[in-house]
């Protein structure tokens, strides 16, 4: 069932960009500045993924006894909220992810990386892949 719900709105989205594909048939494929590169990246990178897993930690602390709320005097999630401690071990590890981003995103202002594609369809489906 989930699959065929996918596969129309799939079908919905393919015409939609049908339309707008033959309106711009013309257009001429410019460079897109660094600063939408990298805020693109910082929220695929680091945006989406807070979000998806802020949620985890309490979701394990409810259904498993044996998941203690605090490690080693922090909390589980900390969720920048000052009355669960501001930093909890997933700020730890996303606060550490956001360096090693703003070090990579520097490095690829001077070199794009390999793995990114270069033209817009190869990024859209780039994007599609990580969002499957």
């Amino acid at each position: 069932m989930e699959s065929i719900h996918g596969l129309f709105f799939g079908l919905v989205l393919v015409d939609g960009m049908r339309s707008l594909i033959r309106q711009n048939s013309s257009a001429v494929e410019g460079k897109v500045p660094y600063w939408c590169q990298a805020f693109g990246a910082f929220f695929l990178f680091w945006i989406l993924p807070y979000y998806n897993l802020l949620k985890s930690p309490l979701r394990w602390i409810r259904e498993f006894p044996s998941f203690p709320e605090y490690f080693y005097g922090l909390n589980a999630v900390g969720a920048f909220f000052p009355s669960r401690g501001i930093i909890g071990w997933m700020e730890i590890l996303f606060l550490t992810w956001l360096v090693i981003l703003i070090i990579q995103l520097l490095k690829w202002r001077r070199t794009p990386p390999l793995f990114l594609p270069q033209n817009s369809f190869g990024r859209t489906q780039l994007i599609s892949l990580v969002f499957i």
